[in-house]
């Protein structure tokens, strides 16, 4: 492994979790797409309320009770809450310029304003008070926050085509920090 100057003028890839605590002039956050890993375990532990898991019915069929959801549901909104602090994170590593990028089926689209999926795209697209016909725009939070949303109808990477939404966040001398856009 090669090491590198710490001040070279280079792309550095690395995990939000290794960017933690570091700042670059540049950061760009893709996939905002992406699903987060679904388990589904047959058991659940919480440390508060205990253990619960699925049993067996006796025809071949594993059943689970009111106890093993509700201590689902915790552990889901615990899930979101990290997914949520971790793109918080991500966030708040670029000093000038924040670039994210995701992409969704065209007719997905009406789903992400409204859909309470764990999906940084939705988070972000109803942040940004997008809808289903989302148009290219500047939009201006504040006298010192501007976000450049770019919406790219042409962007094909399978059958069905696929638009990409880019948004370009904060210029040059601006903390990023302070951008705090409206709910959807």
């Amino acid at each position: 492994e090669g090491q590198m100057d710490k001040s070279a003028d280079v792309v550095r890839l690395m995990t939000i979790h290794q960017a933690k605590g570091l700042e670059f002039p540049v950061v760009i956050i893709p996939d905002l797409h992406r699903e987060p890993i679904r388990r589904d375990a047959p058991f659940i532990l919480d440390r508060r309320k205990g253990l619960s898991l699925r049993v067996p019915d006796g025809r071949g069929q594993m059943v689970r009770g009111a106890f093993l959801d509700e201590l689902q549901k915790r552990a889901g909104w615990r899930e979101e809450f990290e997914s949520m602090r971790v793109l918080y994170v991500a966030a708040t590593r670029a000093e000038d310029r924040l670039i994210f990028s995701g992409a969704v089926a065209r007719k997905s689209l009406k789903n992400l304003c409204v859909t309470e999926r764990e999906q940084w795209l939705a988070w972000i697209w109803q942040a940004l008070e997008l809808d289903e016909y989302p148009q290219s725009e500047v939009k201006q939070f504040g006298d010192d926050v501007r976000i450049d949303v770019r919406i790219d109808r042409a962007a094909r990477t399978a059958p069905g085509s696929v638009p990409a939404l880019v948004s370009d966040a904060v210029e040059r001398g601006v903390d990023p920090r302070s951008a705090r856009p409206r709910e959807c």
